[in-house]
């Protein structure tokens, strides 16, 4: 508010004299350097000015009840008062609305995250409503990854998730050699999608060390249940055929044929449900070559390499002498 009005208002209740209707300020007389609702800060009260919402003191004079003044006087006083009051209340929504037309003046992003290139500079005309505004941002914590499954292991991922536990998400770099980062599994989309049968599922990352960055490919491993003493095989070594999934096994060193009963994948390596005994060896390598009953040479077992047998040479026939 204007402190020149309120120097009005406590000249004139004290032009009254002793004993009439007072007004009382916790301040002295306003000065130059304060004056004016410009200087004053925005959301801050008026030096010298009652707070908002404060009801102004008064006295009942002493006079009235000896009849020193006249009710007329005394009403006109009071209606003095009143006007004074609304004044102040006035000037102070003066005051706020200077402090929201300055708060225009500044852009608050509404999120946090990573800034993009700026697509104006200082000294840039901008429009209201533009399209493309002053710059992008995008939020990097926490972070969410988009990744599909085959429908045939729809069952089982929704019996893990009706357990109501965390299901844990990995995030690997592209080669799958390096964890990026953990995070747990969120949202499972309501449809599979007919082009494709695959099912969308969404994780999120907390991404505090900012290890993924948006829009980077990743490889999603989503862990939906722990197995002891499950047998597992390559995943390379799984034929499939017009009977149904088989491997070639070795026994007494000849290849044979067994078929299987798969279960779930992981990481490059199938589960053997029936089919095969623990420490079987199936065959990785020539498959296109092999029959039943065939015999095999080993040439690694488990990345390590096998010592070949040696082939015999054919005997070379001496020549004969000639007279």
């Amino acid at each position: 508010m204007s402190m020149k009005k309120l120097g009005l208002m406590t000249a004139v209740l004290a032009s009254l004299g002793a004993g009439y209707w007072w007004y009382s300020t916790q301040e002295s007389a306003p000065t130059a350097a304060n004056t004016g609702a410009n200087s004053a800060a925005p959301g801050t009260a008026v030096p010298g000015a009652a707070a908002p919402g404060t009801q102004v003191q008064g006295q009942r004079p002493q006079g009235q009840a000896q009849g020193s003044i006249s009710q007329q006087q005394l009403n006109a006083q009071q209606a003095l008062v009143n006007q004074l009051k609304g004044s102040i209340k006035s000037n102070q929504a003066q005051i706020d609305a200077a402090a929201l037309e300055l708060s225009y003046t500044k852009i608050v992003a509404p999120i946090s995250g990573k800034l993009g290139l700026r697509k104006v500079d200082a000294g840039n005309l901008v429009q209201a409503n533009s399209a493309e505004g002053l710059v992008t941002i995008t939020q990097s914590s926490p972070l969410y990854v988009t990744f599909s499954i085959p429908e045939n292991q729809l069952q089982s991922l929704r019996a893990a998730v009706a357990e109501g536990k965390p299901l844990v998400t990995e995030a690997w770099d592209r080669n799958e050699k390096q964890i990026l980062s953990k995070g747990e599994l969120t949202t499972l989309d309501n449809q599979i999608d007919l082009a494709t049968g695959t099912l969308k599922l969404k994780a999120s990352f907390k991404n505090e060390d900012d290890a993924l960055f948006p829009n980077q490919f990743v490889n999603v491993r989503l862990n939906i249940a722990e197995k002891t003493g499950a047998i597992t095989i390559p995943q390379d070594a799984v034929q499939y055929g017009s009977e149904g999934t088989f491997v070639f096994a070795i026994a007494e060193g000849k290849a044979v044929m067994r078929p299987l009963e798969l279960g779930v994948v992981d990481n490059g390596r199938i589960e053997v449900r029936s089919g095969l005994q623990p420490g079987e060896q199936v065959v990785m390598q020539g498959l296109d070559r092999l029959r039943p009953g065939r015999e095999v040479v080993l040439l690694e077992i488990d990345g390590v390499a096998q010592k070949q047998p040696e082939q015999k040479q054919p005997a070379k026939p001496n020549p004969t002498a000639q007279g």
